[in-house]
C-alpha cells in the first residue's frame, strides 16, 4: 500500500469583536446564532459561501485555550435557466434541451469546505484557505461574517460586530517606509479590552473616555518629502492593523502606490498526513502556536 502524502494547507485569521459586554459567552452564542440563520452570501459570480456548521457542543480546551470548530461552506448556485452550451454539438443549447435538464433545487454542485477553529477569549478565527481542492479566501471570509452579522437579528442583539481580517505582519512596515509617503488613513474599531495591551488601552480607554465608537485619522504630507510618521502615530497603526485598517499612499502625483492592511492578509503554512492526523487537531495546534508567536511579537 502507497503511503499518503503529507498535504500542504493555509492559514489566516478573522478578529472579530463585540459590542461590550465582552464576555466569553457572549462570543460563543454569536457563533451559534450566526450557524441558526443559515445565511448564504453571493461570493463572486455564482459561487456562494456560509457558515455550514459549528460544533458548539464540543466546546474544547487546548493548552488552557478555549475553541469551538466549524466549516465554511462553498457551492455554485446553478441556475438552469440561464444559457447553456451543447459541448457535442458545438453550439448553444436549444430550449428543449435546457427545459430536460433537471437538478433538484437543494442540490448545489462544485461543494467545497474550509475548515475553522475559533479561539473564545482572543475572538480570533483560524480559517483553512487551501487544503487541497478547496479554497476560501479571507476575502470570501470576511464576506460571508459581514454578512450575517450585519442581519437585523445579529444587530439587535449585539448592536454591533466587527470583523478585520488579521494582515501579513510586514504589510504596516510596508506602508509607514513607503517612499514620499504622503497620505496615511488610520481607521480604529474597539476590541475586546479583555486582552489589550498597553497601547490598546491607552488608545481605546480614550475612545472610551470621549464615547467614540470609532477612530479615524488621516495624515496629508506638508511637502513632496513626504511624511515622518512619529512614535505615536506608528503605536495607532499598529493598534489598527488588527483593530480595523491602515492605509498608505506614497509616490510622485501621478506614479503613486497605493497599499492597505486590507488588501495584505496574514497566511501561514502548515502540512499533515491526511491518513493519520486530523484536521482539526492540526488547525487547533497552529492556531494556539500562531497567535502566541504574533502575541510574543508585538
Amino acid at each position: 500500500m502507497r503511503k499518503a502524502k503529507d498535504r500542504n494547507i493555509s492559514i489566516s485569521i478573522i478578529n472579530i469583536a463585540v459590542s461590550p459586554p465582552h464576555e466569553a459567552s457572549r462570543y460563543v452564542q454569536l457563533m451559534q446564532d450566526a450557524l441558526e440563520l443559515k445565511n448564504p452570501v453571493n461570493l463572486k459570480g455564482d459561487w456562494v459561501g456560509m457558515i455550514g456548521v459549528i460544533a458548539a457542543e464540543e466546546e474544547r480546551t487546548e493548552n488552557s485555550v478555549r475553541f469551538l470548530c466549524g466549516k465554511f461552506y462553498k457551492y455554485i448556485d446553478l441556475i438552469s435557466t440561464k444559457k447553456w452550451f451543447n459541448i457535442k454539438e458545438f453550439k448553444p443549447a436549444q430550449k428543449n434541451e435546457i427545459e430536460s435538464i433537471q437538478i433538484p433545487d437543494e442540490l448545489k454542485p462544485h461543494f467545497q469546505e474550509s475548515f475553522f477553529v475559533f479561539l473564545i477569549e482572543h475572538h480570533r478565527l483560524f480559517f483553512i484557505t487551501k487544503n487541497g481542492q478547496n479554497s476560501f479566501s479571507p476575502f470570501q471570509a470576511n464576506k460571508v461574517l459581514s454578512s450575517v452579522f450585519s442581519r437585523p437579528e445579529i444587530l439587535t442583539k449585539y448592536e454591533n460586530v466587527s470583523i478585520t481580517v488579521e494582515p501579513a505582519r510586514e504589510s504596516l512596515d510596508n506602508i509607514l517606509t513607503l517612499p514620499q509617503l504622503h497620505t496615511l488613513k488610520i481607521e480604529i474599531t474597539p476590541p475586546n479590552p479583555d486582552d489589550l495591551g498597553e497601547d490598546e488601552k491607552e488608545i481605546f480607554g480614550r475612545m472610551h473616555d470621549q464615547n467614540a465608537r470609532s477612530y479615524s485619522v488621516e495624515l496629508s504630507a506638508a511637502t513632496k518629502n513626504g511624511l515622518i510618521p512619529d512614535e505615536k502615530t506608528r503605536k495607532i497603526a499598529k493598534v489598527a492593523q488588527s483593530n480595523g485598517m491602515v492605509t498608505g499612499i506614497g509616490g510622485e502625483y501621478g506614479n503613486t502606490n497605493t497599499l492597505s492592511t486590507s488588501q495584505h492578509p496574514y497566511y501561514a503554512k502548515t502540512s499533515f498526513n491526511p491518513e493519520h492526523e486530523n484536521i482539526f487537531n492540526v488547525l487547533v495546534k497552529k492556531a494556539i502556536d500562531i497567535w502566541s508567536n504574533i502575541n510574543s511579537k508585538e
